[in-house]
């Protein structure tokens, strides 16, 4: 599945994305004993190496109770990620040895004065 994140301010706190649930057949996976991760690479050169890791093994991803109801969290985390076009891909391990890529995407990281015209271009929600 293709999801874009919203343009991010370099060096502010991205809010993560509450739940995500993984299904199969339209039944919710079990994710017990599994793993996620988050890659975040430049678009214009993938061979570049993960700038935005997150994982479960590193405490960005959390498995939500009960894991037999597939949910995630990606929790929210400083976006100190230079400026620039990235792509995302979330990927699933489970114990079973199965490995899928559910979720990528575009990421574009924006500066946090206007100094392009992407700025003009992204829409923010202000509170």
């Amino acid at each position: 599945m293709n999801y874009d994140i919203p343009a991010q301010i370099t060096g502010d706190t991205w809010e993560g994305i509450p739940i995500i649930t993984f299904t199969k057949n339209g039944s919710a996976l079990d994710l017990t004993g599994a793993s996620v991760e988050m890659a975040v690479k430049l678009v214009y050169n993938l061979a570049t190496p993960n700038v935005f890791p997150l994982s479960t093994a590193t405490s960005g991803i959390v498995i939500l109770n009960p894991p037999t109801a597939g949910n995630i969290s990606i929790l929210p985390r400083i976006a100190d990620i230079p400026v620039g076009n990235y792509a995302w891909s979330l990927t699933l391990s489970l114990c079973s040895g199965e490995v899928n890529t559910y979720l990528m995407g575009n990421w574009p990281i924006i500066p946090r004065s206007p100094f392009s015209t992407d700025w003009q271009n992204t829409f923010r929600t202000i509170q």
